[in-house]
């Protein structure tokens, strides 16, 4: 592998990574990365307002989930989306929502299709979140996204239907976030960032 232009991002000398080639690089490696379209981004740690901010996500998910069939879970979980047999990627959001964790493996690797995704932005990864994230998403199946920006104190929310983006919505001040993958599940926005 080698690292491309942005430094962000790897790929082989002959092209795209393969889901191969990711699986062997992660066998030899301490390191966390993912893929998309088939070049390799490491993932970097992130400040404390990205984590303060998905803490906060987590309790107000984990407790609205708690006892019902569906369940969050937050990074580092590694997520594999198919988009074709040549293109298979592999993201760890930073927040999912799992509603058939019957496609959790016997060695605890999920390859389904989380309702819900969540990602925390910060200025090193935002044009992945933002750009090639949102379209992985849409094409692969995911019914809604939320963009999280901490240093705009602002929600994105996304509704994917048949591969287009059904709805889109930006919370700010005071708002509150409504699911409508998860009706009755609310987040209200001065509850997430730092004061």
């Amino acid at each position: 592998l080698r690292f491309g232009e942005s430094e962000t991002d790897c790929q082989t000398e002959t092209g795209p990574v393969s889901h191969q080639d990711y699986l062997e690089l992660m066998d030899k490696s301490d390191e966390r990365y993912e893929l998309i379209d088939g070049e390799i981004y490491p993932l970097t740690a992130t400040a404390y307002a990205h984590q303060y901010v998905l803490g906060k996500l987590y309790v107000i998910l984990s407790n609205w989930f708690n006892g019902k069939d569906c369940q969050p879970l937050f990074a580092p979980f590694a997520e594999t989306l198919i988009k074709s047999e040549t293109n298979i990627n592999v993201v760890q959001p930073d927040l999912l929502v799992i509603c058939d964790p019957e496609k959790i493996s016997a060695d605890g690797k999920y390859s389904g299709i989380p309702a819900l995704i969540v990602e925390v932005l910060s200025p090193a990864t935002l044009s992945k979140d933002l750009v090639k994230k949102t379209e992985l998403y849409l094409q692969t199946g995911v019914r809604e996204y939320w963009t999280v920006n901490p240093e705009g104190k602002t929600v994105c929310q996304y509704v994917f239907a048949d591969k287009d983006i059904a709805d889109y919505r930006v919370y700010i001040g005071d708002a509150v976030i409504q699911s409508t993958c998860f009706p009755g599940l609310e987040v209200r926005l001065y509850e997430l960032f730092l004061k």
